[in-house]
């Protein structure tokens, strides 16, 4: 008790940190040297008492602690029991939210008294008795100021007290290792956690869930008659946290965090505009077409799993309105939530702690270092990287076609935005650097799990890509797309057609929606036939659908909707039926099995004529309800219904509400807000004796009577259809209607503008269109305006009409999908294939057919070639290649030339102006370069063939910005070595090498890589060939391991060698050609996109360029096609998507006709081939390859031709597309901005 780490002469009651002659009470300048109030002197006898306890609690063991006990002048003692806090305001918190007891707060509670602040902690399990520790914080806010201190939602803490224990380690007590008052830096940012700087040791007493510190008033630079904020948080040390939901009030009111994060985010009232506002609202966004971010997409080698879903990117979109841009994005969990404490270690505590099993366990000191730490946030921030220079290569550069010259950046905490700004790229020259320039706030709000933000100043189009950036270093991004004004760039959409079923008996509906959470789209259809049949059709991926019946004996299946009803994390389906025999409003509860696993639960049996469903939460009670439109049969009147969800859908106990009770022929219903005032209004078309579009007013008390009819045209013959959108993007509701029936004025799609006050004009879009029924609003040509798409039973036509921007003036343009589609009902669009467009769904109630069609769109280029020599002294240039050798970021060449034994290469200065160095002139009949890591130190090496001294050599790179390089021999036996590649053969991690020589070894041969710094190399003989000319590795069969191909001339061979995937591997031999004519190379890629790897060849003696489709089975078997039969002496062949169309086309070098060529890939299935010259004059032409030389974004052509010793590239000229898919961020530009994510260091 005394004389070291005890109550007295050390860091106990006297004469150091304790309560005299020191940093205490009296007597001592304190922390910081201010004044002390002196303290009323009291009885002591309590203390003495209390000392007496320990001992005592010490010879009966238990699990507690006593730093300090004492009494303070009202009677409350630091001794771990509540008895004396009776009469004190107590909070009870939520428990059982988090998965560790210990940490999860009850209770808490503070007091002030002339000398201490008080306070009472309780959580559900004994706080600090875990091995690993435990951290208790009180935030104290002193001034009530939340301007000052560290942020939390309603306070500005300027003082936390901060505990930190643990289980014992010889017995069943805590120690408390850490028990500090921490005063906050206002100098710093008021986000920074290390603002905190250590003031002084508090008191406390922990006994199983109770813990109890007080904190001396002086210390707090306050009275005990001031207001006090105060706010809980526990750690254990694992990543989880408890946050006191309630900031309890000494001397003024206790506040809920959650409501003051919600007045922060938004008002209270909601806007009662469509227009695009920065309002935390975001039912202005229902209408904006928004992208779908995938983990996986072409760019990436698999998917990437984002840990933290508060950045787990889901939707994402950028519009134009006038001179603002406008952007939107919603995550997987919360936006903008980081953490309130980015740090889940104590700011202080012993680092070695190894008490006797018979000592009290007390705190060291606080310590006296004073350094700086670095600041610490526990914020998440949003970068929206903009492209707005077009083609110029100005700003950070994200990749080869996107240069960000302008940053929005937006931070945030608790859901919160702390700062939104946008800044102007600075750099001059380097444009790898982070250089920005601040120049603007801009408008931003957050909510939930969405983001809006508005700028001006911006480009009318530009590039843009997101990237979220979490406190714990998470991070995801977008693709990259483009922005345009309103009624800019647009696609031109065509169309391949896909039967999903075709005999589907009387066919109405189609909807889709991922039914199964397994990421593609599926189908889901309504029969009202003999089928009878409401059923959904499952995708697998690649669009190929597997019908499963939810019910196959549902009379008069009119209609069905999807949505997670029930709210229990899968979609269930709505339906209707207009039968005799089943009049019914029915729900399918979806019990995730993929075959069957549907529950049937009846709303309405006896609704006459049930015709439409759809179903959205009208009351705003937090549960969706269901709305229905009936026809009315059998003498009854026709109606619209709405039936009530109380919250437990299954239990089929609904109630119906009219919302009309007399309309004749209801045939289709609506669920959205027409007037913009908050709540949900319900749409309708009647045919018959109806005959009108209107709109049902929820007056905010819909379950009353509440519902005022208001007509949008009446006399609207056979009135079938009816949808809401903004037509015109004025910010208001517009509605368009079908009508098809006998008589005048009928056989039309209208639409009917809206003034903003829901008064109505119609404007024709088609005044001919035979019966028409369906219709469907969507942006199908990615304009950014709505386009309208219809069916006719009449016409059988399936039809979206092109808004041009002036939808008032006529601006319609029709487009015919289908003009033979049989009695067509429904149209629904979505992007079925994921493939970022817009494809169509309907169903043929004669035809019997349920139909996509998919959107083959493309954003290609038809490119242009223009001729730039880089040499004509490379003495009978035979190989060429592309590689950043001195990482500057732009592509530069490679060659070899065989009359002078040289491997030399061209530096690109990025003009590209081109500097030549020799690499080697003693390579003797050098023929064939390549480039890889042999040496894994992170620059590229060079490894060469070379006939005539049969050596297969390579060539370190010193990775310095001007390389030097050092030549090695991988083997000098390779007899004729003609044919050179690098691949990890082994899969151990390091580059080996592959050869092919014609000689006398005729052989195919791999050196396996062992791994060192300097590596060597060990041979071994993959086959013996006749003529060897070409080597090439791909993974042929997709079982994870690298197969060999290889073109042999004297035996006409193209053959492929099967990798058994071990270790050491061994190879099988099996012919893929036998006829190909004296062939010189051979290439692999997926030609067909069916996902396997194709074989290309070029051969000489019938000058052709064929390709060998894989049937992709696990021991494939190859159908051979030719391409092109009149490509003169047939020398080489590479492989790439040349016009970015998203299909492989192939580049040739033609040594007697002396062209380098180009065959384009039309994307089919069994792809067809034009043939186009890039240049025909290049003599000898003997080895080609493509590669961005430029940097421009396309891809370029580089070749070598013999007789006229000639190094050359071929400019591609291209726009870039319009409205592609911009590819993802490079690694190098994702570790960027990570890494500054870091830092903070925008200026």
């Amino acid at each position: 008790l005394t004389n070291g780490n005890g109550l007295t002469n050390g860091n106990g009651l006297t004469n150091g940190n304790g309560l005299t002659n020191g940093n205490g009470l009296t007597n001592g300048g304190g922390i910081g040297g201010y004044s002390k109030i002196e303290l009323e002197k009291t009885d002591n006898s309590s203390r003495r008492n209390s000392v007496i306890a320990i001992i005592m609690a010490l010879l009966l063991g238990g699990g507690l602690i006593f730093f300090l006990i004492d009494e303070i002048p009202n009677g409350t003692e630091l001794d771990g029991n509540t008895e004396d806090w009776e009469g004190v305001p107590r909070v009870e918190l939520e428990t059982g939210n988090i998965p560790n007891s210990n940490i999860d707060l009850e209770l808490i509670a503070a007091q002030t008294d002339s000398i201490y602040l008080s306070l009472l902690t309780e959580t559900s399990e004994p706080l600090f008795y875990s091995d690993s520790g435990d951290l208790l914080r009180i935030f104290i806010d002193t001034d009530n100021s939340a301007e000052t201190g560290y942020f939390i939602p309603g306070m500005g803490a300027d003082y936390v007290i901060e505990i930190y224990g643990k289980r014992s380690l010889n017995n069943n007590n805590k120690t408390i290792q850490s028990s500090v008052l921490y005063t906050f830096d206002d100098g710093r940012d008021r986000n920074d956690w290390n603002a905190f700087v250590p003031l002084t040791n508090i008191d406390i007493a922990s006994v199983e869930d109770i813990t109890e510190c007080r904190v001396p008033l002086f210390d707090l630079g306050i009275q005990n008659t001031d207001p006090i904020k105060l706010g809980w948080q526990t750690s254990d040390g694992s990543g989880i946290t408890d946050l006191a939901e309630v900031i309890v009030g000494v001397n003024t009111e206790n506040v809920f965090i959650s409501d003051v994060i919600l007045s922060f985010q938004r008002d209270n009232i909601m806007p009662s505009s469509n227009e695009l506002m920065i309002d935390g609202y975001f039912e202005d966004w229902s209408q904006i077409q928004k992208y779908q971010d995938s983990d996986w997409n072409e760019y990436q080698e698999g998917p990437e799993e984002v840990l933290n879903q508060n950045v787990d990117l889901s939707e994402y979109a950028s519009v134009r309105r006038g001179p603002e841009t406008f952007f939107y994005m919603s995550v997987n969990a919360d936006i903008l939530s980081g953490i309130t404490i980015p740090h889940d270690e104590p700011k202080q505590k012993n680092s070695v702690y190894t008490p006797n099993s018979n000592e009290i366990d007390i705190i060291s000191p606080i310590s006296d270092n004073k350094a700086t730490e670095p600041v610490l946030k526990g914020e998440d921030t949003v970068y929206i990287f903009l492209d707005t220079n077009g083609d110029v290569p100005y700003g950070f550069k994200v990749n080869d076609s996107f240069y960000a010259n302008q940053l929005i950046e937006i931070t945030g905490q608790h859901g919160l935005v702390i700062s939104s700004q946008l800044y102007d790229y600075s750099s001059e020259e380097d444009f790898s650097l982070w250089s920005w320039e601040y120049s603007q706030d801009v408008d931003s709000a957050s909510h939930g799990r969405e983001l809006e933000v508005m700028a001006t100043g911006i480009s009318d189009s530009f590039k843009v890509y997101y990237h979220l950036m979490s406190w714990d270093d998470s991070n995801d991004y977008s693709d990259g797309f483009w922005v345009v004004d309103q009624f800019g760039s647009r696609t031109t959409p065509t169309w391949t057609e896909h039967t999903i079923k075709g005999d589907y008996d009387a066919a109405w509906d189609v909807y889709a929606i991922d039914l199964d959470s397994d990421g593609d789209m599926d189908v889901l259809g309504a029969a009202a036939g003999t089928s009878q049949d409401v059923s959904w059709w499952e995708n697998d991926g690649s669009e190929s659908f597997t019908k499963r019946t939810i019910s196959g004996s549902y009379p008069g299946a009119n209609s069905v909707f999807a949505l997670d009803l029930d709210k229990d994390g899968d979609i269930d389906v709505l339906s209707t039926g207009a039968a005799n025999s089943g009049d019914d409003v029915t729900w399918w509860e979806n019990n995730m099995a993929s075959n069957g696993g549907w529950t049937e639960h009846t709303i309405d049996s006896d609704f006459q004529e049930a015709w439409y469903v759809r179903a959205a939460d009208i009351d705003e009670d937090g549960d969706i309800d269901v709305v229905a439109a009936g026809k009315g049969a059998g003498g009854t009147t026709g109606k619209i219904k709405w039936y009530v969800n109380d919250g437990t859908p299954d239990n089929d106990d609904w109630t119906a509400v009219l919302i009309d009770n007399n309309i004749y022929g209801a045939m289709c219903v609506r669920i959205v807000d027409i007037d913009l005032d908050g709540d949900l209004d319900v749409l309708g078309a009647a045919s018959e004796a109806g005959d009108l579009l209107a709109w049902w007013e929820n007056d905010g008390s819909p379950s009353g009577a509440g519902w005022a009819q208001n007509n949008i045209q009446t006399s609207y013959k056979e009135a079938h259809s009816v949808f809401a959108a903004d037509i015109d993007g004025d910010g208001d509701i517009d509605v368009v209607g079908t009508s098809g029936g006998d008589g005048a004025d009928t056989d039309r799609i209208d639409w009917f503008e809206n003034d903003g006050s829901q008064s109505f004009t119609k404007r024709t879009i088609d005044s001919t269109y035979g019966n028409a029924w369906g219709v469907y609003v969507k942006d199908i040509d990615f304009d950014g305006d709505l386009d309208v798409l219809s069916s006719a039973s009449g016409a059988d036509d399936v039809t979206w009409w092109e808004n041009d921007g002036s939808p008032s003036d006529g601006g319609w343009t029709e487009n015919t999908i289908e003009g033979n589609f049989d009695g067509a009902r429904h149209v629904y669009a979505e992007d079925i294939d994921t493939d970022g467009d817009i494809d169509v769904l309907a169903v043929a109630n004669i035809g019997d057919d349920i139909t996509w069609w998919e959107n083959t769109a493309i954003f290609s280029f038809d490119p242009t070639w223009t001729s730039n020599l880089i040499t004509a002294s490379a003495s009978a240039a035979s190989g060429v290649f592309a590689a950043d050798l001195d990482n500057d970021g732009d592509m530069d060449i490679i060659s070899a030339s065989f009359a002078d034994d040289t491997i030399a290469w061209y530096e690109n200065s990025g003009g590209p102006f081109w500097s030549i160095s020799a690499i080697t002139d003693s390579a003797d009949g050098a023929y064939s370069v390549f480039a890889a890591d042999l040496d894994n130190d992170g620059d590229m090496d060079i490894i060469s063939a070379s006939a005539n001294d049969d050596t297969i050599a390579w060539y370190e790179n010193d990775g310095a910005a001007n390389p030097s390089w050092s030549a090695s021999d991988i083997a000098t036996d390779a007899d004729g070595a003609w044919s050179v590649f690098a691949a990890d053969m082994d899969n151990d991690g390091d580059i080996d090498v592959l050869s092919a020589a014609y000689g006398t070894d005729d052989g195919i041969a791999w050196y396996e890589n062992n791994g060192a710094a300097d590596p060597s190399w060990t041979a071994s003989d993959i086959a013996d060939t006749d003529g060897a000319q070409s080597v090439f590795a791909a993974d042929m069969d997709n079982d994870g391991d690298m197969d060999i191909l290889s073109a042999s001339r004297n035996d006409d061979i193209i053959a492929w060698y099967e990798n058994n995937g071990a270790a050491d591997p061994s190879w099988t031999s099996s012919n893929i050609a036998t006829s190909a004519d004296q062939p010189q190379s051979v290439f692999a890629a997926d030609m067909d996109n069916d996902g396997d790897m194709d074989i290309v060849s070029a051969s000489d003696g019938d000058d052709t360029i064929a390709w060998y489709e894989n049937d992709g089975a696990a021991d494939p078997s190859w159908s051979a096609a030719n391409i092109d039969t009149n490509a003169e002496g047939a020398q080489d062949i590479h492989v790439a998507d040349i016009d970015n169309d998203g299909d492989m086309d192939i580049v040739s070098a033609s040594a007697t006709d002396n062209t380098i060529a180009w065959y384009e890939n039309d994307g089919a299935a069994d792809p067809s081939w034009s043939a186009s010259d890039i240049a025909t004059s290049v003599s000898g032409a003997r080895s080609v390859f493509a590669a961005d030389i430029d940097g421009d974004g396309d891809l370029d052509v580089i070749s070598a031709s013999y007789a006229d010793n000639t190094i050359a590239w071929y400019e591609t000229s291209a726009a870039i597309p319009e409205f592609s898919s911009i590819l993802m961020p490079v690694i190098s530009v994702l570790a960027v901005v990570c890494l500054n994510y870091r830092r903070r260091n925008i200026q």
